[in-house]
């Protein structure tokens, strides 16, 4: 056999290799596409469960999927199950009548309410932490035992997993009701991000995307989050930007502030931003351009640690853990510190506790 022909065998046998790793590579694409279709069938169920679930007994022990349910609003998605006594995370969970965290505290009814609404996702709402160890809740505690003449009114709307576009949504839809006379939105860096738990399916159709090469990258996987219902949303932050734009990134972000903004000259409350730590430059540049005060807690964090250091936080008594930057008890207490300190020094608690009702 000469030269070319060996050639030509070659070149054959590795044109047919080649055809062959082809068809594998196209049926494991087939393969992964028809395991997505069986989760997003098993996805919908979850969610039909979510939406129909029975009611969870007194004292049951849950996740943050029999803690919600679904609401139909694409700017909410879902909330907090009015009147829960329940066990969530190992810690006591109340909720009130319209979803929002209890907070334990008896308010006299002989005297004029100032009413206090905070506006947050899992940090404010207290994740890991008892009802009463949430920073709101020492907020109440303090200024009922500090300034007794009037009963103020303390109310957590935060919800785990929510941005700041659905905290605005869900306040001017459910909670601007409650009449406030001074709103507190507390920031965290994933505010822009999408929703922690909405799924969202992708078309097995799509030429779009590739799952083989999503395999190779990352590994397949499909992770729950806490939860028996809710999937988190994928890790592609590019899908999740396209599926929820609406809600994503820093247009949304001072569009809802700006919302938030014209309720509280349209309803008369006062409007503050408590930052984690310190707050991004954009974070600043809306609250510069709205006028809005913003609260920083670095320096608080810098002096009970004796250190500004990152590495000094992570290690701290302040997060839940260096894996978890969730406050702890001692961090909730921090931010009631923080937040208490402003009020005072700003006048903000002189003002509304000398005047009158009709004045507010």
């Amino acid at each position: 056999m000469n030269r070319k022909s060996k050639l030509k065998i070659v070149i054959s046998r590795m044109a047919l290799l080649i055809f062959a790793v082809f068809l594998a590579l196209v049926a494991a694409e087939v393969a992964l596409r028809i395991t997505v279709y069986v989760h997003q069938a098993q996805r919908r169920e979850d969610w039909k469960r979510v939406r129909e679930q029975a009611r969870v007994p007194n004292g049951a022990e849950v996740g943050l999927g029999q803690s919600i349910r679904i609401n139909d609003n694409p700017k909410i998605v879902y909330e907090l199950i009015p009147d829960l006594k329940v066990i969530f995370r190992g810690k006591p969970l109340h909720t009130d009548k319209r979803g929002n965290r209890l907070i334990p505290h008896n308010l006299p009814a002989d005297k004029p309410v100032v009413r206090f609404v905070g506006l947050g996702d899992s940090f404010m709402f207290g994740w890991d932490v008892h009802d009463d160890e949430c920073y709101m809740a020492l907020l109440s505690k303090r200024l009922n035992r500090q300034y007794p003449s009037h009963a103020w009114e303390i109310v957590n709307t935060a919800v785990p997993g929510y941005n700041t576009v659905m905290q605005v949504e869900a306040f001017r839809t459910k909670d601007i009701v409650l009449e406030p006379n001074i709103v507190l939105v507390h920031f965290v860096v994933n505010d822009l991000d999408p929703p922690n738990f909405v799924v969202m399916p992708t078309s097995i159709l799509s030429t779009g995307h590739l799952y083989l090469r999503e395999l190779l990258r990352k590994g397949f996987r499909y992770k729950w989050r806490g939860t028996d219902h809710l999937i988190r949303l994928t890790d592609s932050p590019e899908k999740g930007s396209a599926a929820y734009g609406y809600m994503v990134g820093k247009g949304p972000y001072r569009k809802s502030m700006e919302q938030l903004v014209k309720l509280s000259r349209k309803h008369s409350f006062r409007l503050l931003v408590l930052a984690e730590r310190r707050a991004p430059r954009y974070v600043n540049d809306v609250c510069q351009e709205f006028d809005i005060p913003l609260i920083q807690t670095d320096d608080a964090v810098a002096e009970y640690l004796g250190s500004p250091s990152t590495e000094a936080f992570a290690n701290s008594d302040l997060i839940q853990s260096r894996n978890d930057s969730h406050p702890s008890a001692a961090g909730h207490r921090l931010y009631a510190d923080v937040v208490y300190d402003y009020l005072e020094k700003s006048g903000t608690i002189t003002e509304l506790a000398t005047a009158s009702p009709d004045e507010e």
